[in-house]
């Protein structure tokens, strides 16, 4: 059986892309500068996003305090209002104004009707 072998010679195969046409081609190098671009993209993406949270947060942080100072000042114009509602209405005041400037004085007793 070994002098049937003895014609036949061994020759290394030669492999052919299939899509020659398309011309696509791996080159170690362009792929590894694309993914270092691609990296520096993400990179300058983060620190953008970065950047404008911190600015985000401090431009809430003057809005807060804002509104703090905005809420204390309506806090004590509450006050101011309301001690000057209980002075208009004191009864000392409204007795005033109506015997000296209306001239008006307290009722007799016949002026006065009882109600059940």
């Amino acid at each position: 059986m070994a002098g049937i072998y003895q014609d036949i010679t061994v020759t290394p195969m030669t492999i052919r892309p299939r899509n020659r046409k398309l011309g696509a081609t791996f080159h170690p190098k362009t792929s590894l500068k694309i993914l270092i671009f691609l990296f520096f993209i993400v990179l300058i993406g983060s620190l953008l996003i970065c950047a404008w949270s911190n600015v985000r947060t401090i431009n809430l942080g003057y809005e807060i305090t804002k509104l703090h100072d905005e809420r204390s000042a309506l806090l004590e114009l509450r006050k101011k209002l309301a001690l000057e509602l209980a002075n208009l209405r004191s009864p000392e005041r409204i007795e005033a104004i109506a015997t000296n400037e209306l001239g008006l004085s307290p009722p007799n007793r016949k002026q006065v009707i009882m109600v059940q």
